[in-house]
């Protein structure tokens, strides 16, 4: 993997958590809820 390659996909990761965060109604979130919006995008990725 280049390093575009790399940079590129953790823009990616980003985006997606972004999009997973203005989805929900919350204004703030604790550590363990962030983690666990890692954990779901992270799963997600992988199935693909």
């Amino acid at each position: 993997m280049t390093d575009k390659e790399r940079t590129d996909t953790q823009l990616a990761m980003l985006y997606d958590l972004r999009l997973q965060i203005d989805k929900e109604q919350k204004e703030t979130y604790t550590k363990d809820e962030i983690l666990k919006l890692l954990d779901t995008i992270a799963l997600e990725t992988k199935s693909k």
